[in-house]
């Protein structure tokens, strides 16, 4: 056989496999179905009962029956994001007991049913982001005792019931991120002591109850950021020990009185930033001696107390720019370990002179 034969016969068989129907989802696929992007309508009912892995995401299903997945009894994973759902039946993932993670994000859920997720005792990742949910039943994620990751972000919720998260005892990451939360119940995170990760930044929350965030030990990142909140109850971070990122930025908070970030003990970086902060007082960060990173940029800052930056020894960016600071009070910087701070920012005040400051000693490059 000729070498131009061979090409021509080579060429041909490249042509008849990206013409053809592809194995990845089909009756031909073996434990894992790819049926991204298959233009499919409905769950196909022709994929081997065997498979433990379906991805059916970029698709245009629509609704999603309680008798699609009784033939897949072993999935356990199963991807359906990025498609047109806007109804899930009763108990529509019940027979699938070994699944772990759903994905279900991107698509036009207003509502699910209270026994949407019934039967998924081993789920460990469930993912609803980017749908129209604007409120969620009392019992929604009874039985999911193995979640670790939730999330719920950019949706329409506008209120959660306190006993929302009941029994989600190994959630590692609660994302509600973008939202219309407008307040929230005092024991709604009760329970969830192994949290590391809470999202809520980008809602309409306009107060916080004092006690919200006891029994959260485990947690290391709070978002906070663009709320409408005037102020912190006192003492509300009480108990997070292990909080090492705190996102405030973007609310309406007004003061910092003393001791207002008391508890956080290991907190390393700090988001103030657009506010209406018009003065620190002394002591404002006094809890937080483990502080690298503090962002006020953006506030109407024009008062510095002389101690407002005591216990700060490892604090690395201080960051005040765009703000009305007209006497900046040299003794605030005398508290700060001036060989640890790299960045200091401060244009865009009202300052036409800056005291001389014998202790400064710019970073060496």
């Amino acid at each position: 056989m000729s070498n131009k034969v061979k090409w021509v016969l080579l060429l041909l068989l490249v042509i008849l496999k990206e013409s053809g129907p592809t194995t990845a989802c089909s009756s031909s696929c073996s434990l894992t179905c790819d049926c991204r992007g298959s233009g499919l309508t409905s769950v196909p009912q022709d994929l081997p009962a065997s498979i433990v892995r379906l991805d059916l995401r970029d698709n245009a299903i629509t609704t999603l029956r309680q008798s699609d997945f009784l033939k897949y009894r072993y999935v356990t994973y199963l991807h359906l994001g990025n498609n047109k759902i806007s109804l899930i039946e009763s108990k529509t993932f019940s027979n699938l007991t070994s699944l772990t993670e759903l994905y279900l994000y991107q698509n036009q859920l207003a509502s699910l049913p209270a026994d949407a997720f019934a039967g998924l005792g081993h789920l460990q990742r469930l993912e609803l982001y980017h749908n129209k949910l604007s409120a969620l039943p009392n019992d929604i994620f009874n039985g999911l005792g193995h979640l670790q990751r939730l999330d719920l972000y950019q949706n329409e919720l506008t209120s959660l019931s306190a006993d929302i998260f009941n029994g989600l005892g190994n959630l590692a990451i609660l994302d509600m991120y973008q939202n219309e939360l407008r307040s929230l119940p005092a024991d709604i995170f009760a329970g969830l002591g192994k949290l590391q990760e809470l999202w809520l930044g980008q809602n309409e929350l306009a107060s916080l109850p004092s006690d919200i965030f006891v029994g959260l030990g485990s947690l290391r990142e709070l978002w906070l950021g663009q709320n409408k909140l005037p102020s912190l109850p006192a003492n509300v971070f009480q108990g997070l020990h292990n909080v090492t990122s705190l996102h405030l930025d973007n609310n309406q908070l007004t003061s910092l009185p003393a001791d207002a970030f008391e508890g956080l003990d290991s907190l390393e970086w700090l988001d103030l930033h657009r506010n209406d902060i018009s003065s620190i007082e002394a002591g404002a960060f006094s809890g937080t001696p483990k502080l690298q990173h503090l962002d006020l940029e953006y506030n109407n800052i024009s008062s510095i107390a002389a101690d407002a930056f005591v216990n700060l020894p490892r604090l690395q960016a201080l960051l005040l720019s765009h703000n009305k600071i007209n006497v900046f009070p040299a003794e605030a910087l005398s508290n700060i370990d001036i060989s640890s701070l790299t960045d200091l920012q401060i244009e865009d005040n009202e300052m036409k002179t800056l005291r001389h400051m014998t202790y400064w000693r710019p970073s060496q490059t």
